[in-house]
């Protein structure tokens, strides 16, 4: 059986982990791999816990969307106060990522049966390896985005998991002593 790998670099990884407040991305969806559909997406991705969408295109830009929710093709409008979008340039290094949260208290997502649907960006737009872009929950300059490049080259999601115990207690006791 073939290992399925993260597009990410390291410098990504940690620049998308600066976002999040848990530390630790697993890679459950891949749409070169399990193909650029909504069907594929949610076999993979359903009742899954806090996920993060990352889209990639021609121009060099990562984006997407973090949600703290479970999807499960509800078909309602999803509100979490944990929900935003990002963005940054895998050119521009030295740019901090763009970050930005719904303006609309009443909705962060829709839980359909279509790609990650965030009203804003909808990623997998009918099927199809493209993301529909129409700024409004999600108020942002489509130029900063995504570049208006709405072509994706990859789309992947990631589980979102913290590191748990591991950082609530040490693994050993430390004594110190004066010496």
């Amino acid at each position: 059986m073939s290992v399925i790998t993260s597009r990410l670099s390291m410098e990504q990884e940690l620049k998308l982990c600066s976002l999040l407040s848990q530390g630790k991305l697993t890679l459950l969806f891949k749409a070169s791999v399990h193909g650029f559909t909504a069907d594929a997406f949610h076999r993979k991705c359903d009742r899954q816990g806090a996920t993060v969408t990352v889209a990639y295109n021609n121009s060099g830009y990562v984006f997407g969307a973090y949600t703290s929710k479970d999807y499960a093709q509800t078909g309602q409008n999803i509100i979490d106060d944990k929900a935003f979008m990002f963005s940054f340039n895998e050119h521009e290094v030295d740019k901090a990522p763009y970050r930005l949260v719904s303006t609309n208290d009443q909705c962060s997502f829709i839980d359909g049966n279509t790609g990650p649907n965030y009203v804003s960006l909808l990623f997998l737009h009918n099927n199809t390896a493209t993301v529909y872009s129409n700024p409004g929950t999600y108020n942002f300059i489509p130029v900063e985005m995504h570049g208006n490049d709405l072509q994706l080259s990859e789309c992947e999601v990631y589980r979102v998991e913290g590191l748990g115990p591991l950082m609530e207690k040490p693994w050993r006791n430390i004594e110190w002593s004066e010496g």
